[in-house]
């Protein structure tokens, strides 16, 4: 009986060590003048106030490259040769393989109440609430990212697509900087 129990216990630390993790859905991490939030989070924001908005995309392809011990089969077996946020390339049985990030394409999209104009980075848009009244108003922000494989002098590509949106709010009668409700 004793023998048995230890074969479990090898069994799970071997599968627990080697286990590969499924690639998480490509989403959207939203910032708000630098501060994460969630996706549809709800701010409150006075009319005329201006706030920078930035958006990554995580998940996906991305997760991939960025931790390839997490997430790909190939961490055991290969030698990863670089690895990042836009690519990752790997060595395996003698063969080069790569995947690198292609185009990321990010648009802001506001309703008739959020004035939306380029930040510093493509990954950033200023938004300005109109003094018009309203009770709430939106931001959506769209990421389409084209990745490519490449190994043995042959290709494939692939598309991550995501999309957050983020709430805006007036506050009932007062003047006060951007809120975070949590």
């Amino acid at each position: 009986m004793k023998g048995f129990f230890m074969v479990l216990v090898i069994v799970f630390f071997y599968n627990a060590t080697f286990a590969v993790e499924p690639v998480r859905k490509p989403f959207i991490q939203l910032t708000i003048d630098g501060h994460p939030i969630k996706n549809s989070e709800v701010v409150t924001i006075t009319s005329g106030q201006k706030l920078l908005v930035g958006a990554e995309m995580e998940g996906g392809r991305r997760d991939f490259c960025k931790f390839p011990d997490i997430y790909a089969d190939i961490a055991g077996t290969a030698q990863i040769l670089s690895r990042g946020k836009d690519g990752l390339i790997y060595q395996l049985n003698d063969s080069k393989a790569e995947w690198k990030l292609l185009s990321e394409n990010i648009s802001f999209t506001g309703d008739d109440f959020v004035e939306v104009k380029p930040g510093p980075q493509k990954s950033t848009a200023e938004i300005t609430l109109s003094n018009t009244p309203f009770s709430q108003s939106f931001l959506k922000v769209n990421i389409h990212a084209t990745w490519q494989f490449s190994q043995n002098g042959q290709t494939n590509q692939e598309e991550n697509i995501a999309e957050a949106t983020l709430i805006n709010q007036k506050p009932a009668g007062c003047r006060k900087h951007a809120k975070i409700n949590h």
